[in-house]
């Protein structure tokens, strides 16, 4: 008998959606350095700040050369360049610094604030578990090193301080979507990646959603940083009407609701 009930346990704890396994969001102040910054190639050390509601924690930062996360909304392991501890100086306030080696190698990096073991809600705190608390992903970029004529040597990173992250890029679609169709979208869900070079202005993000009365889409959100700050979004993909999708009786039959769709939306 007990061993039905473990294993019943295990089994629903394998069951749990991958949102039940994400990591918590750390409500944060400031992240120094902040979005976009440009760091010398020839720096040595590097302070990292965050401030945050969350106190008497342990505070990690993970840093990596590509925006990818694993199932706990966390930065890959297989990606990472640096893993270090942040010291609280002050109620809330952990600071540190790194002497890394990619500090001297130019490129586009992303860090993130992480509390691997944290109690941070009344909640929590009231003797609840303990979970995972993690901020956004910053982007900062390693500068190119200065020529000896003067100009600087060519690497594979854009000369633009400016990054769109994948995070900033899901958050950014609702407003995309109300922009382009006129309606507000719901159940609106998606998977944002980079593709062909990378580019640190561009996300792409796999989404499907329903304006809840007429119409149910599936697609792409294409959206790009522009100059000014605003996001360019374009969508490509298929509309059905729920009625249609409805009154059809089997799922493979749904298909033939569909008609491509596609839209242009700036926020």
């Amino acid at each position: 008998m007990v061993r039905l009930v473990v294993l019943a346990v295990v089994l629903a704890a394998l069951a749990l959606p991958a949102s039940a396994l994400a990591s918590a969001s750390l409500s944060v102040t400031e992240m120094t350095p902040g979005q976009g910054t440009n760091i010398a190639p020839t720096s040595t050390s590097l302070t990292f700040r965050v401030r945050s509601s969350c106190q008497g924690q342990q505070l990690q930062v993970l840093v990596a050369n590509q925006e990818a996360y694993d199932t706990d909304g966390l930065l890959l392991g297989s990606v990472q360049v640096d893993k270090f501890s942040l010291s609280e100086t002050t109620p809330g306030t952990y600071e540190g610094a790194t002497t890394a080696t990619w500090l001297q190698t130019p490129g586009t990096y992303f860090w993130q604030g992480v509390a691997p073991n944290a109690k941070c809600d009344l909640a929590s705190a009231d003797g609840g578990p303990a979970l995972i608390y993690a901020t956004p992903a910053v982007g900062v970029i390693v500068s190119s090193p200065t020529s000896s004529s003067g100009g600087s040597t060519p690497v594979d990173v854009q000369d633009n301080s400016e990054i769109l992250t994948l995070a900033q890029a899901k958050a950014s679609m609702p407003d995309v979507i109300r922009k382009g169709t006129r309606r507000t979208g719901r159940k609106v869900s998606g998977r944002c990646t980079r593709r062909g070079s990378g580019s640190i202005l561009v996300v792409f993000c796999t989404t499907h959603w329903t304006d809840g009365k007429t119409w149910t889409y599936n697609g792409t959100i294409r959206q790009a940083l522009n100059d000014d700050g605003t996001i360019s979004g374009r969508f490509d993909g298929r509309r059905a009407s729920l009625a249609c999708v409805k009154h059809t009786a089997r799922k493979v039959d749904e298909k033939r609701c569909f008609k491509k769709f596609h839209f242009t939306a700036e926020v």
